[in-house]
């Protein structure tokens, strides 16, 4: 059904009519196409500078204790595997929405965590 159409009156449905099986019309949730367009937002400057202020203190902190920094490549791979899953994730720059950070690096690193306790 295009616009169009609507506009000139070719479909008209009352209230209460019950829904025809017309194979040539679909019905889709309007919720549904709403999220696939919905733009996936980055949080402020601020949040993702605090952010990133966290995670810098928390790799030095492993440093100075003698921790390994880098993760093991199964716990990177794993990781990037949730991420990539994840609603928060945003595939064409590899950022997660929720905290602003690139995704190859963090999962990269062994002291980080995800924001929504995925991992």
């Amino acid at each position: 059904m295009s616009l169009k159409n609507f506009s000139e009156g070719s479909y008209i449905e009352s209230v209460g009519s019950p829904q025809v099986n017309n194979p040539g019309r679909e019905r889709s949730s309007l919720k549904k196409d709403f999220i696939k367009l919905e733009k996936k937002k980055l949080p402020s400057k601020r949040q993702m500078a605090a952010n990133l202020t966290k995670s810098l203190s928390k790799s030095a902190k492993a440093l100075v204790s003698g921790k390994k920094i880098k993760a093991e490549l199964s716990l990177i791979e794993k990781r990037t595997a949730i991420c990539h899953g994840c609603a928060w994730f945003i595939k064409e720059n590899q950022r997660c929405s929720k905290c602003g950070c690139v995704v190859p690096l963090k999962v990269y690193l062994a002291e980080e965590t995800c924001p929504v306790e995925k991992w």
